[in-house]
């Protein structure tokens, strides 16, 4: 599933199971992936942190948007959107044609429009104090 990572079933409880997150590398285990029942959902869960599907996602974005600065921007831009879109497929509830502004999925792509817009005037902002 995944080239640095491995999961793991420890645990079933009543209702739901907990898995281990170990490095392959390391051997070591790096969290959980247990029920939250504050959120409601499985989270990623260490000794001191709580993190969604959601949270890891958006930090995963981030880190690609931080990665893709130095490339074109517009090209750069259209493989984010596009990985970020693809990353959470199963979360989107798409909608038939047309468009449902309130479904999620639209909402992740405006999120990644905006992201798009805040790098682009970000990259402006640099070139007019080179020039």
């Amino acid at each position: 599933m995944s080239k640095y990572i491995e999961f793991n079933f420890i645990e079933q409880k009543p209702k739901t199971k907990i898995y281990s997150v170990d490095s392959k590398s390391q051997g070591e285990s790096l969290g959980l992936i247990k029920w939250h029942p504050p959120w409601r959902q499985y989270c990623y869960v260490t000794d001191e942190l709580v993190f969604s599907a959601g949270c890891l996602r958006d930090m995963a974005f981030f880190i690609d948007a931080q990665r893709e600065k130095g490339k074109g921007l517009r090209e750069s831009m259209k493989n984010l959107i596009r990985g970020y879109i693809l990353s959470c497929k199963d979360d989107f509830d798409w909608p038939s044609y047309p468009p449902d502004i309130n479904c999620k999925g639209w909402k992740m792509i405006l999120e990644a429009l905006e992201i798009q817009n805040s790098l682009l005037s970000e990259n402006l902002d640099i070139m007019e104090e080179i020039s």
